[in-house]
C-alpha cells in the first residue's frame, strides 16, 4: 500500500524556512543587555532584557506552538487556522527585521558622524540626518503594527495551550511548584498592551527630543521658539 502524505500549507513551509534562522538571531540579541551592563553603550539593561525575554518567547515558543501542524491533520475544535498563524508569524519577523535595519544602520552611522574626521564630511552628516528621521519616525508605523501581529500569534497559541498543555507543571513535584502555561499567556496578553503603550509614549518623547526640541544649524529652531513662547 502506498502510504498517503500531507502536504503543509505554503504559509507553514514559509516560516519553517526562516524560523530556525529568527530564533537564533533574536536569541544573540542577549548581546545588547550584555553590552547595557558593560556600559558600552548608553541603554537600560533591565528594558533590554525584558525585550529580548518577552521577543524570544514569542518568537521561539509562542509562533512554535502556533503553527504546529501534526502529520495526522488532526486538530481539536479550538485549534484552527495554521496558515493565518504563519502569517502573523511571518509578519512579525518581517516588522521586527525592518526596524532594526534602520536602528543598527542609524547606530553605526551616528558613531562615525560624531567621530571628529567625519563632522566636516557633508555626505555622511546628510546620511546621519536621513536615518536619525527614520529612527525616530518609522516606529510609529512599525511598533503598533508588530505589536498587533505579536498579540495576534500569542492570541493563536491559547487554544493549543489549553487543550494540549505544554510546559505545564503539574503537583506534586519534587519543588512543591506548580505552573500553568495558559494563564502565563493570559497574563502577557493583558500585560504587553500596558508596556507597549507606555514604550510608545517614551519613544514619541524621543522623537520630540531628537528631531522637534533640537534646533537647526540655522538657528531657526529657537527663534521658533522664542516666537511662540511670546505668543504664549
Amino acid at each position: 500500500y502506498a502510504k498517503s502524505t500531507y502536504v503543509k500549507p505554503r504559509l507553514i513551509v514559509a516560516y519553517r524556512s526562516i524560523e530556525s534562522l529568527a530564533i537564533t538571531i533574536q536569541t544573540a540579541t542577549i548581546l545588547e543587555t550584555i553590552h547595557a551592563i558593560l556600559r558600552v553603550v548608553r541603554s537600560s539593561p533591565a528594558n533590554n532584557f525584558l525585550q529580548w525575554i518577552g521577543r524570544t518567547h514569542v518568537i521561539a515558543v509562542a509562533a512554535k506552538l502556533a503553527t504546529y501542524v501534526p502529520e495526522t491533520k488532526q486538530y481539536t475544535s479550538a485549534e484552527q487556522m495554521p496558515s493565518f498563524h504563519a502569517l502573523t508569524a511571518l509578519a512579525v519577523v518581517f516588522f521586527w527585521a525592518l526596524s532594526e535595519c534602520i536602528r543598527y544602520p542609524w547606530a553605526a552611522v551616528k558613531i562615525v558622524a560624531d567621530s571628529e574626521f567625519a563632522r566636516n564630511i557633508g555626505a555622511i552628516q546628510s546620511l546621519n540626518r536621513v536615518l536619525t528621521w527614520l529612527r525616530y519616525s518609522a516606529f510609529v508605523v512599525l511598533y503598533p503594527a508588530g505589536f498587533l501581529a505579536e498579540e495576534a500569534l500569542l492570541i493563536g497559541c491559547l487554544p493549543f495551550a489549553f487543550s494540549r498543555k505544554p510546559y505545564d507543571i503539574a503537583m506534586p513535584n519534587a519543588w512543591n511548584f506548580s505552573f500553568t502555561y495558559s494563564s502565563f499567556l493570559l497574563c502577557v496578553l493583558y500585560a504587553q498592551p500596558v508596556g507597549f503603550f507606555a514604550l510608545y509614549i517614551h519613544m514619541f518623547e524621543q522623537r520630540y527630543k531628537k528631531l522637534g526640541g533640537v534646533p537647526s544649524s540655522s538657528g531657526t529652531g529657537d527663534a521658533a521658539a522664542a516666537k511662540q513662547k511670546k505668543r504664549a
